[in-house]
């Protein structure tokens, strides 16, 4: 992932704030360190356009009407996101650092023309990668078992952490900033679901340990036809090709 030219602008974004009056300043491009679990946008509160990701894992989250807030997507290192709402300049999710993260945030349009080369074209680039994940997940969502559900998104997760640069060669190691329950909210499964089938993966030798954040995955293989899927499709549909080389 090559990292984005611009000015630095001070502070570290390491308290745990709400909407974007902290970190967009005069309306200028802001690059920011963000310390695990800090808000950084709210779902539903004025939000800049875009977000890109240098360093560290961001969770895309939706609270629903009981008052859970869940998971729907997670951005990684070279990731860039459009934030608001189709209609209004506020926040179609909640964004918030699961790791230690370094990010860029664009306050509006013109500016990555204006002031960041390539990044229009790799929002873009990040857009078609989402909306493939999506039609992956969804199908899943809808009708697969459990182990199909989990055993897809460990895959996909494998393919983007290895695109990301997180990983040392091919994927034979998963580390993920994430629990069991976050995991589950991205599948549609509770916790107690989510450690269950992870055992079943297991006892099949398509994963080793049952823990999170750490986990082996000594069968890609067989992992991806567990979840109904070849490897080198979802690697074209979920990686873009700047990620890819």
């Amino acid at each position: 992932m090559t990292a984005i030219s611009m000015p630095e602008r001070t502070g570290t974004g390491t308290g745990t704030g709400t909407g974007t009056g902290a970190i967009e300043g005069d309306g200028d491009l802001v690059r920011r360190n963000f310390a695990t679990g800090t808000q950084i946008v709210a779902e539903g509160e004025p939000a800049f356009h875009a977000i890109c990701v240098e360093r560290g894992w961001l969770g895309l989250s939706k609270t629903i009407n009981t008052g859970k807030t869940l998971i729907v997507d997670l951005l990684l290192p070279g990731d860039t996101a459009r934030l608001r709402m189709a209609g209004a300049a506020r926040s179609l999710y909640e964004v918030r650092s699961l790791a230690p993260s370094h990010v860029i945030c664009i306050p509006d349009a013109h500016h990555i023309a204006a002031r960041l080369p390539g990044v229009a074209e790799r929002l873009h680039a990040s857009e078609r990668a989402a909306r493939a994940r999506w039609a992956e997940r969804m199908p899943r969502l809808g009708w697969a078992a459990a182990d199909m559900r989990i055993a897809y998104l460990l895959l996909e997760l494998a393919l983007r952490t290895e695109a990301a640069g997180l990983t040392r060669g091919p994927v034979g190691h998963l580390s993920l900033p994430l629990t069991q329950a976050q995991l589950g909210e991205m599948a549609g499964l509770s916790a107690v679901h989510v450690c269950r089938t992870l055992q079943t993966l297991c006892a099949a030798g398509l994963i080793g340990g049952t823990f999170l954040p750490a986990l082996d995955l000594p069968d890609l293989p067989g992992l991806a036809a567990r979840a109904g899927i070849d490897i080198d499709d979802l690697r074209n549909s979920i990686i873009h090709k700047d990620r890819s080389t």
